[in-house]
């Protein structure tokens, strides 16, 4: 029983050190004012469905409040273009999260897109999965001079890569390619080539304009 106390202990003191981890934003109140945006992907929005959920529901109550969207009650969801692009400014800044969560999020993003809604996206760091829904859900980029922007293999737990991660790699890889108009074999290599994450460089983000405006 003694053992078992102590094991507890020890575990719950490991959860409070990973959630009192502090996070600083690097944007200002007043930088957020300026962006003015609709929904923001922060550390917890990959990690949690409830806030992925949550960014959903930010964006849709603003679409429904200046009638770009309307909710039928037996048609379901009707976006209006009325033939005008629309535009919803994000926040990213996020170190990633679940695969799942992230290609959902993307998968909504795109349907906007492709009805005349530009998703302006204002980003601190994108890193993992949140690197795929800034390159697959964004129609223009805006970053910071110091952006971090890394893509790596997936995993399953403390670093277990399987046939199953393996091909994720190659299903997120194939689309990032797509979006960005790049060969898919050279991008595959390029972010999920090596056990180590592939932070891009100044000249990298230039190459492969993955981002559109500096901030």
């Amino acid at each position: 029983m003694k053992k078992l106390l102590l094991l507890l202990l020890i575990a719950n003191l490991f959860f409070s050190v990973d959630f009192e981890q502090r996070y600083e934003s690097k944007l200002s109140h007043e930088d957020i004012l300026k962006i003015n945006p609709v929904a923001v992907v922060d550390n917890y929005t990959l990690l949690d469905s409830d806030a992925a959920t949550q960014f959903l529901l930010d964006i849709q109550d603003k679409l429904v409040r200046d009638g770009v969207m309307t909710i039928h009650p037996m048609f379901g969801t009707i976006l209006n273009t009325r033939g005008f692009e629309y535009n919803l400014n994000i926040i990213i800044s996020s170190e990633g999260g679940i695969s799942e969560i992230g290609v959902a999020l993307a998968e909504k993003l795109i349907t906007l897109k492709t009805s005349n809604i530009s998703i302006n996206c204002y980003v601190t760091e994108a890193q993992s999965m949140a690197f795929y829904l800034m390159v697959r859900g964004c129609s223009k980029v805006y970053a910071i001079k110091d952006v971090i922007l890394m893509q790596h293999r997936s995993y399953y737990g403390n670093g277990n890569y399987t046939e199953g991660s393996y091909k994720n790699d190659i299903d997120l890889a194939r689309s990032e390619a797509s979006s960005l108009g790049v060969d898919f074999k050279k991008w595959l290599e390029l972010t999920r080539g090596s056990e180590d994450d592939h932070v891009f460089t100044k000249e990298e983000i230039k190459q492969y304009k993955l981002v559109q405006v500096t901030l």
